[in-house]
């Protein structure tokens, strides 16, 4: 990774924080947990997607790497890793 990379975790009660600056990061690190709980709640709101934060920015590139903790059966988790 270059020196000048620009990371964040996005993660816990305070990730909110940091959606004003969120497109200005290169790399963006979170769980399947919180992305889970902003897809519910995207699907609750109606599908607007300009209030939901992760939802509201076009992504270049998503890595899912968390395979082991998914399971093999239609839960949240699941589907998300689908999407």
């Amino acid at each position: 990774m270059a020196a000048d990379t620009r990371t964040l975790v996005y993660y816990g009660p305070d990730r909110e924080k940091h959606l004003p600056t969120l497109d200005q990061y290169d790399i963006v690190i979170t769980t399947y947990n919180v992305v889970a709980f902003e897809w519910k709640e995207y699907n609750r709101f109606n599908r607007e997607v300009k209030s939901h934060r992760l939802l509201s920015f076009t992504w270049h590139r998503i890595v899912l790497d968390e395979g082991m903790s998914l399971p093999k059966d239609f839960s949240l988790c699941f589907i998300v890793g689908q999407v």
